[in-house]
């Protein structure tokens, strides 16, 4: 099977696994909405943050060079697999005993608890990352659609059923435990390879000087992505924290879920090919169009029906979110296409873009977000977010083109029907809710015209002004 339909095929089964998992998430996180207070989340959020901070270094990058990696593949899995679980157990250790100094820097006796509880899933996951590299290394999402599904149906499970008993932030602590440790068991029964007790200096020394520059460049990025976390929980409270962690995943879930799904079938595709730019620059436009056709609408489309949206869906508690949330739904777009960018950098083997841009992100933002979270509190934190990430989206972009050989006129003209679909979207959906506004009808009814208007309008653009999308994505279905 030629590279183009092994690519469409695994996109078919990413998708397919991405749908389900996010979905499941989805549903989970309203219910957990309101059964649980802001407060729990809040206090989730700064238990994730210590353990995703020691976690950025869990495999070295050794991963992503394990995929990247033409030659002596065995060799190095083994080596890879034998170094990954010994520096986890490092990483639990860090967590265990730094989890005090956590909890009084956000004044907040209980984090100390849950950090000790979550950096168990350090290990866990430890165990998985080999394996799973190497079904993405081969194309094989198929055989990853269990291991990554069932773990989020058994957080659901554990979680909800824990919140209805009682057990308040511990339900979902316990939840990302119980998921993490299904995916690790999981992923054995669907990969051929076995490990051998075996370590080759030679493959450890150049898959860490490939994996320099992914730890690197995920370093800067976790800063980026957390520093709000960290602020607002310190400045703004726990509670406001909760807020803010919500309002940032279901802005960004969408648009970043498709983006994901495409960069995991992208990164090993593009490093198949990347020494014929000619193709390299054929498969990125039209990644980059797949990613501007799905993500735009969905991020905007969050951004109109919000105010109408959260009190219905996740309950009136959660109302305090509205505001950060349309604004975060602008960073949905921009991290989507962010991550285009990306896979090309890690696919022709050069990491150390992918750390310019985030530095770049990062910078502009830490410059940013203390004086605007002191002025505009909340709505601070969102600005200093997205005016940093649009800049350095932009400067990935420009470096893009000279990697394909390509114009940044190329690339807008790539986006443009997204755009304009979008914009012929929200003008629709706007319009509808003034008109909805002189009934009396229930918010429920309100949100499902939103929606249904919104998927009319942009599918029917999108199907009478720019065929070539419709029939791509006809023919990734035509093709599994």
């Amino acid at each position: 099977m030629g590279l183009a339909k092994r690519a469409a095929k695994g996109l078919f089964w990413v998708a397919l696994s991405t749908i389900f998992v996010r979905a499941v998430g989805f549903i989970a996180k309203i219910i957990l909405a309101r059964l649980l207070a802001p407060e729990d989340f809040g206090l989730l959020a700064i238990g994730l943050l210590t353990i995703n901070t020691v976690g950025i270094f869990k495999d070295l990058g050794l991963g992503a060079a394990l995929i990247h990696r033409k030659e002596n593949i065995k060799e190095a899995a083994d080596t890879a697999f034998l170094i990954i679980p010994i520096f986890a157990i490092t990483l639990f250790g860090l967590a265990f005993f730094s989890a005090p100094f956590v909890a009084t820097f956000f004044e907040n006796s209980q984090a100390t608890a849950i950090i000790r509880v979550l950096a168990f899933t350090l290990v866990i996951s430890s165990f998985a990352t080999v394996p799973s590299n190497l079904l993405e290394k081969e194309l094989e999402f198929k055989k990853k659609i269990v291991p990554e599904a069932l773990p989020q149906l058994g957080y659901a499970i554990v979680a909800i059923t824990l919140a209805i008993l009682g057990y308040g932030v511990w339900s979902l602590v316990w939840g990302q435990v119980v998921s993490a440790l299904i995916g690790a068991i999981l992923i054995w029964f669907f990969v051929d390879w076995r490990p051998k007790l075996c370590f080759d200096k030679s493959a450890t020394k150049e898959m860490l000087s490939y994996g320099k520059e992914i730890i690197a460049a995920s370093f800067i990025i976790f800063l980026h992505s957390n520093l709000d976390d960290a602020l607002v929980g310190k400045l703004l409270g726990v509670v406001t924290l909760g807020y803010y962690s919500l309002a940032y995943t279901i802005s960004i879930m969408p648009a970043t879920s498709i983006s994901c799904l495409i960069h995991r079938v992208t990164f090993p595709a593009y490093s198949k090919i990347q020494d014929d730019k000619e193709r390299l620059g054929e498969a990125y436009l039209k990644v980059l169009k797949l990613v501007g056709t799905l993500s735009m609408p969905v991020a905007i489309g969050i951004f109109l029906i919000a105010p109408n949206f959260v009190p219905t869906i996740f309950g009136a508690k959660w109302g305090s979110s509205i505001p950060i949330l349309q604004i975060l739904c602008f960073l949905g777009i921009l991290k989507s296409i962010n991550s285009t960018t990306g896979s090309i950098f890690g696919g022709v083997g050069k990491p150390e873009y992918s750390k310019k841009t985030s530095l770049i992100n990062f910078i502009i933002f830490a410059t940013l977000v203390y004086p605007l979270i002191i002025r505009l509190k909340l709505i601070g934190v969102g600005l200093a977010v997205v005016i940093s990430y649009s800049i350095g989206t932009i400067y990935g972009l420009s470096i893009t083109c000279k990697i394909i050989g390509k114009n940044f006129s190329t690339m807008l003209n790539t986006l443009r029907h997204s755009i304009l679909g979008t914009l012929l979207m929200a003008i629709c959906v706007f319009a509808l809710n003034l008109t909805l506004q002189s009934f009396n009808i229930s918010s429920l009814f309100r949100l499902f015209a939103d929606i249904g208007i919104g998927i009319l309008f942009y599918s029917g653009y999108i199907l009478i002004f720019d065929k070539t999308s419709f029939e791509y994505f006809r023919g990734l279905f035509k093709e599994n």
